[in-house]
């Protein structure tokens, strides 16, 4: 019985690859507030990507998916170092912070991701498979409620795009299997959301410094 590994594309997708997730990594220590490890997060998401084996411009934004969001790295540094795709994807991906209520900012956010395409939806899909996992981790009911509703109402918009990728066939194994395990599951509910400040800015000498 033979085994099928990933053929990973060219080197230059690799120097690619190594240049974001080095981005990534200067990003956040520069100015990210965003207290979760956000650096192993984001390299999982991104291998995430690489190992199904999906095209550049998907990786790179995965890798970089969290920028926008959890940094105050001003958007358009990441337009101009990395192109138009990768920031639309990564756009896509932000919640809008002016919204204030946690489950309708996903949903937002989601619709966002469904209106720009199958990309957009597929790195949201692998950013929250990432966020799954530490799901046992979450001690407080309304949160574990919250995510639960979260990994299901994007399974059901990303379905008619999504349903034979890999990745979303992991996310719905996962959701069920959370489901089942949960002793609220029937009973999710919608939640509010906690606020967050934005009121430091980025270091970009930190960022580019050894970056070429």
């Amino acid at each position: 019985m033979s085994y099928s590994y990933p053929i990973y594309p060219d080197r230059s997708f690799d120097y690619d690859l190594d240049r974001a997730l080095v981005f990534m990594a200067r990003t956040i220590d520069a100015c990210g507030h965003n207290p979760k490890p956000l650096v192993t997060h984001s390299t999982r998401v991104g291998m995430c990507l690489y190992n199904y084996g999906y095209g550049r411009a998907i990786v790179l934004a995965g890798i970089l998916h969290d920028l926008i969001e959890d940094t105050t790295l001003p958007p358009e540094t990441i337009r101009r170092e990395f192109g138009d795709e990768v920031f639309r994807l990564i756009e896509a991906n932000t919640f809008d912070a002016s919204i204030a209520d946690r489950l309708e900012r996903a949903r937002e956010m989601y619709a966002r991701c469904l209106a720009v395409g199958h990309d957009a939806l597929l790195i949201k899909v692998a950013d929250t498979l990432d966020n799954s996992r530490s799901f046992h981790l979450i001690q407080d009911e309304d949160t574990r409620r919250y995510m639960l509703t979260r990994i299901h109402e994007l399974l059901a918009l990303s379905e008619d795009v999504l349903r034979q990728e890999p990745v979303w066939q992991d996310l719905h194994r996962q959701w069920t299997h959370l489901a089942a395990d949960h002793d609220s599951a029937a009973s999710w509910a919608q939640l509010s959301a906690p606020s967050f400040t934005r009121d430091w800015a980025c270091d970009e000498d930190r960022v580019y410094d050894n970056i070429s």
